[in-house]
């Protein structure tokens, strides 16, 4: 207990302090790490049962400059999933490509919510309650009843005669006075159409939902459009294959393999004469959906977060769900036939690119999967930027601009303006996210509607013609999209090690504020060089004729992918500032980049896909103060580094990258 306790301290105080709204400083604003379960042996859908962990390298010591982080020739990239011809995937069966897709919402459970005067902000967008928005105010914490005046205030008087100040839960800690213990119905005794007590009412706590993505105490106040878990299932002879989309700002390896678990666990019930196959899940990385990490809590005292935001039962249903939709797709498939088109959206009214160097991918890749009846079975869209829209004073859950585009291409858009329309595809859209780091954002860039008027940030209004332009762009790219004849498919996986070099994530590992898994390491011994936890992760390829999807395990920035060092995607931005801190280009690598030794014409990276390890920032750039590595931002902008887990992920990703698409070639 006393090691715990030393290091919570050592974890509040090295925290770094909490960032300004995004709208200036471009994104997230506490670590992004990694979350789970205990799961020691790897996931079927990742491995052979002999398949070994590869070990990303030495054990650098946390305190020191990463500089350019290379491979330790220690490091051997391990691929423990091969489709066709793995043990899951070993027979030639029919040719034909056949699909299935299933959407569910996992946002559809009841939760109690916070009463909008407790809310700090008044810029908030149009749908928001009373005027009132974004995190709890100073004083909701304070427990002082329903006149918020504690002894000592200016005005205080006596102790409220309700009772309320200084009462406290049944378990002893304070009965704060931000929410009404309504249960998850919002309906107390006193209200008109009261039905009885519900779960979570009158228990002295708080039964809400944490949102994600900017800072702590955001609770939501409703639901404003779900979030979802989209799937397509894919098969060809004796390879199924599944790639599952999830509005959240990140998933653990963890709690992904949990999902295959549970998954698999329903079809053998189902369809036990299914073999799937290859489970691909990644996070769309809405900033607008509840915690699924942990370092966005509730009820914390100043900017630490000191208590997880997880809600366990909204991580179990999302779960649940999950695994639900992969079984559905899978008990849907059908023959289909595969078109392939892509489009380039420009930054304009879109995008900025808030970290030199100024590299923007704004490929808008689309796919269309087409039943035998000539239906749409699922819409694919791929593109890099932060869902976060609505900023940080949103209080109501939504899959931002995502949720518009894919609304838009199911149901469809009247022309509007100048704008053309968009068919109903119908059939089930998923938005597979892109890359997002260097840092890929909405905020701060004008958006207009389609009759040119400027939109007001934050609102919906602006968040949905974001969605609406960008499936405009996608139906256009359909419209000239390739028929491909019969397309192959294919998967490779490859699970490896990392070192938790991020100190402020290997305490939030340590201390449990992230439920996930650690590997070898000895716990009995000071944590350092020769001593650092690592972390279990995987990266995976999926072909389909000319189209790859490639996962990495975090936000990846684009110019590790695609280069633009040369100003070839700067769009007419200087592509570094003229100041001494900006990045050295001269130090930056050359090609070949990740696209040029992927597969296939059209090449998706698959941003968070089956995991989120943070930022992926080029070694060459990777930069932390020398006095509080990690815990303070490095002159310059270095923000991302704060929020990774170490210089070693880009280089040993791509490394197992390299070594599954040599698998994969013919």
């Amino acid at each position: 207990m006393g090691r715990l306790l030393l290091v919570a301290a050592l974890l509040a105080g090295c925290l770094p302090e909490e960032a300004t709204d995004p709208g200036a400083a471009g994104g997230d604003v506490a670590p992004r790490a990694d979350a789970a379960a205990d799961a020691t042996a790897l996931d079927p859908d990742a491995s052979s049962p002999d398949a070994r962990l590869a070990d990303a390298g030495p054990d650098a010591s946390p305190d020191a400059a990463p500089g350019d982080a290379a491979v330790d020739a220690a490091f051997v990239p391990v691929v423990d999933f091969v489709c066709p011809g793995g043990p899951l995937c070993a027979g030639p069966g029919q040719p034909e490509l056949r699909a299935g897709a299933a959407a569910l919402p996992f946002s559809d459970l009841g939760f109690e919510r916070p009463l909008p005067a407790y809310l700090r902000a008044e810029s908030c967008n149009e749908l928001q309650p009373e005027g009132r928005c974004g995190v709890l105010t100073a004083d909701a914490l304070r427990n002082c009843g329903t006149d918020r005046l504690c002894p000592g205030d200016e005005g205080y008087e006596a102790p409220d005669e309700d009772g309320t100040e200084g009462d406290l839960a049944p378990d002893g800690t304070p009965l704060y006075d931000y929410f009404r213990d309504c249960g998850y119905d919002h309906l107390c005794p006193d209200d008109a159409g009261y039905p009885g007590p519900d779960e979570g009412e009158g228990n002295g706590r708080f039964d809400g939902l944490w949102l994600a993505g900017f800072n702590t105490n955001r609770a939501a106040y409703g639901v404003r459009d779900h979030a979802w878990a989209r799937t397509v299932a894919l098969q060809q002879g004796g390879t199924i294959v599944t790639i599952t989309a999830l509005d959240a700002v990140g998933l653990f390896h963890d709690q992904v393999e949990a999902i295959r678990e549970e998954a698999r666990a329903l079809l053998a019930v189902e369809a036990p004469e299914v073999e799937l196959g290859f489970i691909l899940v990644s996070s769309t990385h809405s900033h607008e959906v509840p915690d699924t990490m942990g370092q966005w809590g509730g009820e914390v005292q100043g900017s630490v977060p000191s208590k997880t935001g997880v809600v366990p039962r909204y991580l179990a249903h999302l779960r649940a769900q999950a695994a639900r939709s992969i079984a559905d797709a899978v008990l849907d498939l059908r023959p289909a036939r595969l078109v392939v088109g892509e489009a380039h959206t420009g930054m304009e009214g879109l995008i900025r690119d808030s970290r030199p160097p100024i590299v923007v991918d704004d490929t808008l890749g689309v796919a269309q999967l087409i039943g035998p009846m000539g239906e749409t079975i699922a819409t694919l869209v791929n593109w890099g930027n932060h869902p976060e829209s609505l900023g940080s004073n949103n209080n109501l859950i939504t899959s931002d601009f995502a949720g518009a585009l894919r609304q838009a291409l199911e149901e469809g858009l009247p022309a509007e303006g100048d704008a053309p329309p968009v068919p109903a595809y119908g059939g089930v859209c998923v938005f597979v996210q892109g890359m997002v780091g260097g840092l890929m954002t909405p905020l701060g860039v004008p958006v207009r509607g389609p009759d040119g008027s400027l939109l007001p940030e934050p609102s919906f209004a602006r968040n949905d013609a974001i969605g609406h332009r960008l499936a405009r762009m996608a139906a256009e790219a359909l419209a000239g999209a390739e028929d491909v004849e019969a397309p192959a498919l294919g998967a490779a996986a490859g699970t490896y090690l990392l070192p938790a070099q991020n100190q402020t994530l290997r305490l939030a590992y340590l201390i449990g504020l992230f439920d996930r898994s650690l590997y070898e390491y000895d716990p009995d011994r000071a944590i350092g060089p020769g001593n650092l936890p690592k972390v279990k992760t995987q990266a995976a390829i999926v072909t389909l004729g000319p189209l790859t999807l490639y996962s990495v395990p975090g936000e990846l920035f684009p110019e590790v992918a695609v280069g633009g060092y040369d100003g070839s995607r700067s769009f007419g931005h200087p592509v570094v500032p003229d100041d001494p801190l900006a990045p050295d280009l001269a130090a930056a690598p050359p090609p070949p980049y990740l696209h040029d030794t992927m597969p296939g014409r059209f090449r998706w990276v698959v941003g968070l896909g089956l995991d989120e390890l943070g930022y992926m920032v080029p070694p060459y750039d990777f930069k932390v103060d020398p006095t509080l590595p990690y815990l303070r931002e490095a002159e310059g902008d270095h923000y991302e580094e704060t929020n990774s887990i170490g210089p070693e992920i880009v280089p040993c990703t791509v490394a197992v990258l390299n070594a599954l698409a040599t698998a994969l070639a013919p």
